[in-house]
């Protein structure tokens, strides 16, 4: 048999600088990132406590916890690629994850539960044969037993290759180019545009807290479930009743419950275009979320679109300087069910709204969805206006004013067809123009501001029928 000394030195070294990241970056599935670490004959506890020593993005690691089939097919994809490991014996043929018995004395196949707070283990994805206990001291969980796929109670270290460690709510930032990367359980997707600067190391790091909102019907089975029947509800919402600036207007609320998603990234740059959000929540991808809306709902006619009743996407900077309105927005582009929208940079996502009026009428309701789309382009108007400067051709720009501007008067006027087709114009002009080097995303920000405007001038128009 022919032994490649080259793979057996990197082994020996690996193994002489303690435990080492099999991988050069954390690899990202499903709004996690994990990687594998190489640590010969390591013990659970130790490794447990090494999990937890570990960083990325600036979030804390753990041992990986397997929740479903299709991690548990990732997680093992890394064991089979992770170097040195055995596949076709017992000695280093196993990686330690993150699941163990309590209390000890339990039955083989009895109390497993996740390290990180996760809970009881629910579904098992065991070896035939296993847990067995052999030996009577087998608590905590290894996959890869002899390089085989599936699980192992395990306490016999000769087997141990390694540990995988798990870092939740942080993703390389890398994987979210192209069709992009989901984020928490899949209910957000986030698209990176071509026009991003990124390094290697670069990430995006997430957390979720579920709010529910008093302004709107929080009683199940009530025919106005999730919406506001009360007028003086009809107010702006500090989500957190502080100063960090989290304040719904009055017309944005939650469907009851939302989830306030706070992104943190490290300082790469967008230098234009926007960066695209495919935004479907549920309960299963976030616990706690409860009812959502379809982003194409109706009336009962099932024809005329509801306007108060449709999903939409919301969101903030982290300095609300940067948007004119300085709160949060409706940016949603479009639905194609789930609903879609657009940013310009990251900070707080507001997951599961909608527009809200606290008005059952739907004719108060498109008088009041007009208002607040007449403010959007407004506010796209003076966007144009603040970039000058930036247009790369002044030709480009003044075209591009006087469209918005067109655009603007006939939908004041109530013509929507044409106005529409203005707009349309204008995104194209948008879409092509080139923008002087700065500090902000001024070609961002118009293009998000024109697809948002043109989805709400296409929606008004269905409230017309």
């Amino acid at each position: 048999m022919k032994i490649n000394t080259t793979n057996l030195a990197c082994v020996a070294l690996l193994l002489a600088l303690g435990p080492v990241a099999a991988n050069a970056q954390p690899v990202t599935f499903n709004g996690n990132s994990y990687e594998v670490f190489v640590s010969d004959g390591i013990s659970w506890a130790n490794a447990n406590d090494m999990a937890r020593s570990k960083s990325f993005g600036g979030v804390s690691g753990h041992l990986a916890t397997i929740t479903s089939l299709a991690e548990e097919q990732f997680i093992d994809g890394l064991r089979q690629t992770t170097p040195g490991i055995n596949l076709g014996g017992f000695d280093n043929s196993e990686l330690w994850v993150g699941g163990n018995q309590i209390p000890a004395t339990s039955a083989a196949g009895d109390n497993w539960f996740c390290v990180n707070g996760e809970g009881a283990i629910t579904t098992f994805y065991w070896l035939p044969g296993e847990p067995n206990d052999a030996g009577g001291d087998e608590h905590f969980l290894a996959i890869g037993w002899s390089g085989n796929s599936g699980w192992n109670d395990e306490a016999f270290l000769a087997g141990i290759w390694g540990y995988v460690v798990e870092y939740d709510g942080v993703v390389n930032a890398t994987s979210c180019t192209g069709t992009g990367c989901p984020l928490a359980n899949g209910s957000t997707n986030v698209a990176l545009p071509p026009t991003v600067v990124l390094d290697d190391d670069d990430t995006i790091a997430y957390s979720l807290e579920v709010v529910c909102d008093d302004r709107v019907n929080q009683v199940i089975g009530d025919p106005s479930y999730g919406r506001c029947d009360n007028l003086e509800n009809h107010v702006p919402w500090n989500i957190f009743n502080d100063l960090s600036g989290r304040v719904l207007p009055a017309h944005i609320k939650g469907s009851p419950c939302i989830a306030v998603m706070t992104v943190t990234a490290t300082e790469f740059e967008i230098p234009s275009d926007v960066v695209e959000h495919v935004t479907n929540p549920s309960e299963a991808s976030i616990p706690g979320i409860g009812q959502v809306f379809d982003c194409n709902a109706t009336l009962p006619d099932g024809i005329t679109p509801d306007l108060a009743g449709q999903l939409l996407f919301s969101w903030a900077t982290d300095d609300l300087s940067h948007l004119i309105e300085e709160r949060p927005i409706e940016a949603t582009t479009g639905c194609i069910n789930p609903s879609r929208g657009a940013s310009f940079e990251f900070s707080t996502f507001y997951i599961n709204t909608h527009f809200d009026f606290c008005q059952l009428d739907p004719n108060i309701v498109l008088d009041e969805y007009i208002l607040v789309i007449q403010d959007k382009f407004d506010a796209l108007y003076t966007s144009i206006l603040n970039s000058q400067q930036f247009w790369d051709n002044q030709r480009a720009y003044k075209a591009a004013k006087s469209k918005a501007n067109q655009a603007r008067s006939l939908f004041k006027k109530g013509q929507f067809v044409k106005s529409q087709a203005r707009t349309e114009v204008l995104q194209g002009m948008v879409e092509s123009a080139l923008f002087l080097e700065s500090e902000f995303n001024h070609h961002g920000n118009i293009k998000m501001r024109v697809e948002n405007v043109l989805d709400k001038v296409i929606r008004a128009q269905g409230g017309q029928n």
